[in-house]
């Protein structure tokens, strides 16, 4: 019971790759129960994100359409929920009787128990599988001098609102209506990158993306974990000690522009030009958890730079901060923040 527990929540597993510089990969073909609990549970997260962004236009349909009631809302809800459990059945035995997978739980399950060194993430850095599940290769507490380095903010300011006590609790209506309508779509449509369904859209395109540094330039993808708990999805191209690349000492962190990750983004710059390469996405872009908000863009950033000196070991001489649009920000606070 407790393995087709884990085989149910377990992460979706999608391709297996050749050791590096062998250019082969074997696409993971999940059994037709699996396949079919993929589709069930897929097709219901688009339609939660749908929803979602939708919801102030479909509120106001469902409250003027007389036949929708409490009963019928239970109901519905009461029906995908039932849906969904059992998709979740049919892809737990589907994976339980599937060889591949299991031998792919059990590597996890080992690295997931065990400190993420080298040795024990080699095996599984040849899965290509749901980043949640992904063990944390550097934790922002790691390091002692985290906490006694100074950071330095830029000073926002106060905004006050202008008008009396009358003019604002006449207002509050329309403040209310326009506060919940930027939290569920405003924001998400500032950063795009951010939007479930656009990353559904490109998640072909991102997968060959890294399938491409994992395979022609050796990368090593790992888990970085931010103050606030998020966890940010990189990629190291590590090319020190090697002679054809006498750039290889110095390391190019890429931070990425709005709607930009690093699985396509402007990482080939720097490795065309011989360089250690960092790359890492935005929070709430990709695999990355959390909202690519400052708090969170700046505590990102941080752990990155802090992955780098004391996880990777590189210099802060010896990096370089390379960014465009919403990652001229994640840079230039770096930059200020890590001036040698």
């Amino acid at each position: 019971m407790t393995r087709l527990w884990s085989c149910m929540m377990g992460p979706r597993l999608y391709k297996i790759y050749g050791d590096f510089p062998r250019l082969q990969s074997e696409v993971y073909v999940p059994n037709a129960l699996e396949k079919i609990g993929n589709k069930i549970i897929q097709g219901l997260n688009i339609l939660y994100n749908i929803g979602l962004y939708t919801s102030p236009f479909l509120a106001t349909s469902l409250y003027r359409w007389e036949q929708f009631t409490y009963i019928s809302a239970v109901k519905c809800s009461t029906g995908l929920g039932l849906l969904l459990i059992v998709a979740m059945v049919f892809r737990g035995f589907g994976r339980r009787l599937n060889p591949v997978y299991m031998s792919f739980l059990k590597i996890l399950a080992k690295a997931q128990q065990n400190s993420p060194t080298d040795k024990v993430m080699e095996p599984l850095r040849k899965y290509e599988f749901d980043f949640s599940a992904w063990p944390i290769n550097f934790d922002w507490t790691e390091t002692e001098r985290y906490e006694r380095k100074p950071r330095v903010y830029v000073d926002r300011g106060l905004t006050r609102r202008k008008g009396g006590i009358i003019n604002q609790i006449a207002t509050m209506p329309c403040q209310i209506i326009a506060w919940i309508v930027t939290i569920l779509i405003g924001k998400k449509m500032i950063y795009p990158g951010s939007i479930q369904l656009l990353q559904i859209a490109v998640d072909q395109y991102l997968l060959q993306g890294r399938e491409k540094l994992i395979q022609e330039q050796g990368g090593l993808r790992n888990k970085v974990t931010t103050r606030d708990g998020n966890s940010i999805d990189t990629m190291l191209v590590d090319r020190r000690g090697k002679k054809q690349y006498p750039n290889g000492k110095t390391l190019v962190v890429c931070c990425e522009g709005n709607a930009g990750f690093y699985e396509v983004g402007i990482m080939s710059t720097p490795l065309e030009a011989g360089f250690s390469v960092l790359g890492w996405n935005h929070p709430g872009f990709a695999s990355s958890t959390g909202t690519p908000y400052p708090s969170q863009e700046q505590n990102a950033v941080d752990a990155v730079m802090q992955f780098a000196i004391h996880g990777l070991g590189f210099r802060e001489e010896d990096i370089i901060i390379y960014g465009w649009s919403i990652g001229g920000y994640t840079s230039t606070w770096a930059a200020m923040n890590y001036p040698q």
